[in-house]
């Protein structure tokens, strides 16, 4: 066409620079895409294991968590333990003052728990007004230790309309035991402070050792 050796080098130059930058932008959008993406993932991941009313991690996440903790015992001396709490007489609370102030209790409780716990444990939202805290590599002492820690906080904290106290089932996880079975030690532990008279910590019977063959 009669253009010179320098026109056509610098239109290739401004072919290909725009060539590459129309790369990074398409490979920018497609990160932030991937991201965004990523996001949303997150965000209903966190929502559907996190419980609305209380903020802790709900039923689901629970589940998971002790399912990991069983499976990670291999020759620990303590793999963990588990606290199962319920809150003393609800039922009744509920009916005198309301549910709306049932609820600002179990927020409450929330907010307790978070604070009464070491950074490791997971405190969650079991049920109801039941909880539950998962203490890994933590044997009996320290899930006791924590246990009356709760339950002074408990006692101490000012609470809308009266006094609310919680009854607490320790039990820390046996060689070989499922999780399963570590929630139903743990389950009996609690029935046993409530028949005791509430407001306090049991620990759990060692499991039952199989019968000689």
């Amino acid at each position: 066409a009669g253009w010179s050796a320098i026109t056509v080098a610098s239109i290739q130059a401004l072919a290909t620079g725009a060539l590459l930058a129309w790369m990074i932008w398409w490979v920018a959008t497609l990160l932030e895409r991937l991201q965004r993406q990523r996001d949303e993932v997150r965000v209903l991941h966190d929502e559907s294991h996190t419980d609305a009313l209380t903020g802790l991690p709900n039923r689901r996440a629970f589940d998971e968590a002790i399912a990991v903790l069983g499976q990670g015992r291999r020759g620990h001396d303590h793999g963990g333990s588990l606290l199962l709490l319920d809150l003393d007489r609800f039922k009744d609370y509920n009916d005198r003052f309301g549910h709306q102030a049932g609820d600002a209790v179990l927020r409450q409780v929330g907010a307790l728990l978070r604070h009464a716990v070491r950074p490791s444990d997971l405190p969650a939202r079991y049920g109801g007004e039941e909880f539950a805290v998962l203490l890994p590599e933590a044997g009996i002492e320290e899930a006791m230790q924590v246990a009356e820690r709760i339950v002074r906080a408990f006692r101490a904290a000012a609470w809308p309309g009266r006094a609310v106290t919680i009854s607490v089932g320790a039990a820390a996880l046996a060689a070989s035991e499922s999780a399963d079975a570590l929630v139903g030690r743990a389950d009996a532990a609690l029935y046993a402070a409530k028949a005791a008279g509430r407001d306090r910590v049991v620990q759990a019977a060692p499991p039952a050792q199989p019968a000689p063959a």
